[in-house]
């Protein structure tokens, strides 16, 4: 028989083992089920990672895109302030041009406004000249559109026949003188004399060619008297000889005649130190002067 001793030992041993065994299960379910939740939180954080990986890439494609879209609209806004600028400065252009018209428009509204005025000074300066003789038609103030001029038939001025001038034209030429002088630092006076269409005859045929001829003979004897007389420096003074061109009526009758024979006096703009170059076309529509 067994000892007790024995007995106890294998008692022991036996138990000692299945102890053994219990702790060895026991650690191994332990790591299995360390394991299996490890495991598990892997594959979820795993999950998540993906989750958030899809969710970032989303992101990233919603972030490209507005991008995008923020860069098409910085080139829209670009262009279009490249447009304004464009026109901001088309703008400017067009203010500067606007204000030169401006400019240019008053300097040229200043100097017609001048010239008016003269012209107003010229006409009342004219009518002065005659005032004794306002009543009648064979000297008038008559309006051109080179300015205002004195117009006197040639029966008035000179002596039928001669190249002598009528007391009546010396009084009216020494007149206009006294009135143009203040004038004649930048003007020059002007005559201009006219024939009707009639040949010469007479004496004077055998002294003149053309009426020409003797429209420019009468008038240098209107400037002599203005230079010798009247003390108008001969530099101030032109004379053109227009014969029986640009008559005011048809030479039809007698009456027409005697006023296509004619001098009109009148003053004209002229750079200091010498006459002008060419003379406005006095044949443009003429009215008398009010």
């Amino acid at each position: 028989m067994e000892s007790q001793t024995e007995m106890r030992y294998r008692f022991v041993r036996g138990h000692g083992s299945d102890i053994f065994l219990g702790c060895l299960s026991l650690f191994f379910a332990t790591v299995a089920s360390y394991y299996f939740f490890a495991n598990n939180d892997n594959e979820l954080r795993a999950r998540q990672l993906r989750d958030q990986n899809q969710i970032l890439s989303e992101e990233k494609t919603n972030l490209k895109r507005q991008v995008e879209e923020l860069q098409a609209s910085a080139e829209d806004v670009k262009l279009m302030l490249e447009a304004r600028n464009k026109a901001i400065q088309q703008q400017q252009a067009d203010l500067e041009s606007l204000t030169r018209r401006a400019t240019n428009l008053s300097a040229a509204q200043n100097i017609i406004n001048q010239r008016s005025e003269l012209q107003r000074d010229i006409a009342t300066r004219l009518r002065r000249a005659i005032r004794d003789f306002k009543d009648v038609d064979f000297i008038t103030v008559v309006n051109r559109n080179n300015g205002w001029a004195l117009r006197i038939e040639n029966s008035v001025i000179y002596i039928p026949g001669e190249l002598k001038l009528t007391p009546e034209a010396e009084s009216i030429l020494a007149r206009l003188a006294e009135q143009m002088k203040p004038l004649l630092e930048t003007h020059e006076i002007r005559l201009e004399a006219y024939t009707d269409s009639d040949p010469i005859t007479g004496a004077m045929k055998k002294r003149f060619a053309s009426n020409t001829e003797l429209a420019a003979a009468r008038a240098e004897v209107v400037a002599r008297f203005l230079e010798e007389q009247a003390g108008i420096d001969a530099d101030r003074i032109a004379v053109v000889a227009r014969g029986e061109r640009q008559p005011v009526l048809p030479n039809t009758s007698g009456e027409n005649k005697a006023k296509n024979r004619r001098l009109e006096i009148s003053l004209q703009s002229s750079p200091p130190g010498g006459s002008e170059a060419t003379a406005a076309d006095p044949s443009a529509e003429e009215k008398p002067a009010g």
